[in-house]
C-alpha cells in the first residue's frame, strides 16, 4: 500500500491553506490518483472543549455563527477563517473525488448545547450535507475508547466506503427543540476515564 499524508507536522511543505499547495493535491484527487482518501481537518477551532469553561481560549464560532463570530479581529478573526478554508476544502474533496475514490472524514461528534453555549460542528453545515447527499454516503457516532483509546471522545465518521455502519451508531446526530442531543451516541461508553477538561466529566 503506498500512502501520501498531508500534514503540518511534517513541515509548511504540508498546509492546505496555502491555495498553491492545495490546487496540486486537488488536481491529484479530480484525476483519480487516489483510491482513498481520509481526511481529518484540524478541530480545533470546532472544539467543544473551548465552551467548557472560560479558563483557555475563547471560541471563535457557534451554531448560529458556524464560520466565526462577525466582530472578530486580527488573530482570532483569522484562526476561524483559517479553520472554515480547511473544512471547505474537505468538503470540496467530496465533490471532486471521482466516483470510485472512497472518501472517509473524521472529525468530533456534534454533542449540541453545552454549558455555556451551542457550539459550531462541521456536521451542522447544509454544504458537508449536500456533498455527502450526492455520493451516497453514510455516518456513524462512536467512542474512540471502543477502539482502544485512553479516553470517550465521541466521534463521527462519515464515508462511502461499504461496510462502514457496523463500526458505530448509524445516523446523522439528533438535537431536541432546547438543542441538547439525543443520539444516536450513548451518554456512557462503557468505561471509566478520567476528564480530559478541568473537572467535567459531563459532555451534555
Amino acid at each position: 500500500m503506498e500512502m501520501v499524508e498531508v500534514d503540518l507536522i511534517l513541515g509548511d511543505g504540508h498546509d492546505l491553506n496555502d491555495d498553491e499547495k492545495w490546487e496540486e493535491i486537488a488536481k491529484r484527487i479530480k484525476q483519480g490518483d487516489f483510491d482513498a482518501i481520509i481526511m481529518s481537518p484540524p478541530c480545533s477551532t470546532w472544539s467543544r472543549a473551548v465552551w467548557s469553561n472560560k479558563i483557555g481560549p475563547r471560541p471563535v464560532r457557534s451554531r448560529d455563527f458556524p464560520h466565526g463570530f462577525p466582530w472578530l479581529k486580527g488573530e482570532l478573526k483569522e484562526k476561524a477563517a483559517i479553520g472554515s478554508k480547511l473544512v471547505l476544502r474537505c468538503v470540496e474533496v467530496l465533490d471532486i473525488a471521482p466516483p470510485y475514490t472512497v472518501c472517509v472524514w473524521e472529525h468530533p461528534e456534534d454533542l449540541g448545547r453545552s454549558r455555556n453555549g451551542v457550539p459550531a460542528s462541521v456536521w451542522q453545515l447544509e454544504e458537508v450535507r449536500r456533498a455527502a447527499k450526492k455520493r451516497r454516503m453514510e455516518t456513524i457516532a462512536f467512542h474512540q475508547c471502543t477502539y482502544g483509546a485512553d479516553y470517550p471522545k465521541p466521534t463521527r465518521l462519515l464515508s462511502d466506503a461499504h461496510g462502514l455502519l457496523q463500526l458505530g451508531y448509524p445516523g446523522w446526530p439528533v438535537l431536541n427543540k432546547e438543542l441538547y442531543y439525543l443520539g444516536p451516541l450513548p451518554r456512557a461508553c462503557g468505561h471509566e476515564h478520567p476528564p480530559l477538561i478541568g473537572t467535567y466529566k459531563r459532555w451534555f
